[in-house]
């Protein structure tokens, strides 16, 4: 299992920190056009971190970005609640991993830098949806 270090939402932990996440993180696959996640579906409380594969992110039936390997997506699960602001459909079949809240906040709050994790969180979503 891998998890890119250097996103955003992991910067100023160390190293060994990040391997954490990816220990407790669970595998997951999914075919080609299978949809992840589902915009306004009730959050999971889990992000995906993308390990093989391609995925799109659509909102409003509208194709905004396409993801990659070592890609994230469903982060705003990992700080609020809130349904799920856009689907994600598998374009190739894919590989990823899972990380549920509870682990993620358990860390970045040990970090000291959960208020910046938020902050940088929310600023994302807000600049990928306005493209």
């Amino acid at each position: 299992m891998y998890i890119n270090p250097d996103l955003y939402i992991f910067e100023g932990l160390t190293s060994d920190e990040v391997n954490y996440f990816a220990l407790m993180c669970e595998p997951m696959d999914f075919n080609a056009g299978a949809i992840v996640l589902r915009e306004g579906d009730e959050s999971d409380g889990r992000a995906y971190f993308i390990e093989e594969g391609e995925a799109e992110v659509i909102q409003n039936g509208k194709i905004l970005t396409l993801l990659k390997v070592g890609d994230i997506f469903g982060e705003i699960a990992l700080i609020t609640n809130d349904p799920r602001s856009a689907s994600i459909r598998a374009k190739s079949n894919l590989q990823a991993l899972a990380l549920h809240r509870n682990d993620f906040l358990m860390l970045a709050k040990k970090s000291g830098r959960f208020p910046e994790i938020q902050k940088e969180v929310f600023r994302r979503i807000r600049e990928n949806f306005s493209k």
